[in-house]
């Protein structure tokens, strides 16, 4: 068995910007007979993007050379930016989207973002750009607005810049009670509509309904942990049915529901095959 490793430029896109593969561990060797498998297999790359999407695939080799999926993860690059850090066992997910009850562990660390050069160039252009559009206008104040209007005018441009610095040095910690803080922010100083402001609002909606998932998620799997059904094929669809929208919802092995669920799943799956196998 053997990992793949790739980063693509966003979510939709299909050629890999970067692409590297494990170690293959034999089916001889003593550690994959555990079904423990540890490639310990290291990665670097560069991120030019923070649409970019990070995709993890465990594979295996027949001896002919023939590959199998056993399943894949995908991690947005913002999830890697917003926690700095992971370090966290995942599901994997089969091609066609359903998920496995394959886990993966994995850790991630974020750096630096860098910055394409093109498109710093543009940045600073821009920022060049604004500067003299500003210098041009300070000339042509008309000769009846006083001192003190200007003084007033720069406190006030002064103060309007360290708002925006600071909602978008909330929104880059990405945690509700900063984003809240954030929208405060842009309402003291009517910075609505502009692209930070808006984002705050759009993140603030999704982590609202994200929470809203999460709880209706961890209901869905109470009820099946603590319930009484006696149909194992049952139980086992439902259980994967929950597993899924705890995932949609960004819940993770940390959560003690999804961790039940996901044991239970594993024990039923294995009587069921050792019910096949009689």
């Amino acid at each position: 068995s053997f990992v793949y490793c790739r980063l693509f430029a966003t979510g939709q896109t299909t050629k890999p910007q970067f692409e590297a593969e494990s170690q293959t561990i034999r089916g001889e060797d003593v550690l994959a007979k555990t079904l423990k498998i540890q490639w310990l297999a290291e990665f670097g790359m560069e991120v030019h993007s923070e649409q970019a999407m990070l995709e993890v695939e465990v594979m295996v080799a027949d001896i002919q050379g023939h590959h199998d999926t056993i399943g894949r993860l995908r991690l947005p690059v913002t999830v890697l930016i917003a926690e700095e850090k992971l370090d966290n066992w995942y599901m994997l997910k089969r091609i066609n989207g359903g998920l496995t009850s394959a886990t993966v562990h994995i850790a991630a660390t974020y750096t630096a973002l860098v910055e394409d050069p093109k498109e710093k160039r543009k940045r600073r252009q821009q920022e060049l750009a604004a500067a003299s559009e500003e210098a041009t206008l300070i000339q042509e104040l008309p000769e009846w607005i006083s001192v003190w209007d200007v003084r007033a005018v720069k406190e006030w441009e002064t103060a309007i810049k360290e708002a925006r610095k600071q909602v978008e040095e909330l929104l880059d910690e990405e945690t509700y009670e900063a984003l809240q803080k954030a929208s405060k922010v842009v309402k003291a100083f009517a910075l609505q509509g502009e692209e930070n402001s808006e984002l705050v609002r759009e993140r603030l909606e999704e982590l609202r309904t994200e929470a809203e998932k999460q709880k209706t998620a961890k209901k869905r799997l109470q009820e099946l942990l603590s319930g009484t059904q006696t149909s194992a094929v049952w139980l086992i669809r439902a259980l994967r049915e929950a597993l899924t929208a705890a995932e949609e919802a960004s819940m993770t092995m940390e959560n003690e529901e999804v961790l039940e669920a996901f044991k239970m799943l594993s024990l039923l799956e294995k009587h069921q095959q050792a019910i096949l196998m009689h």
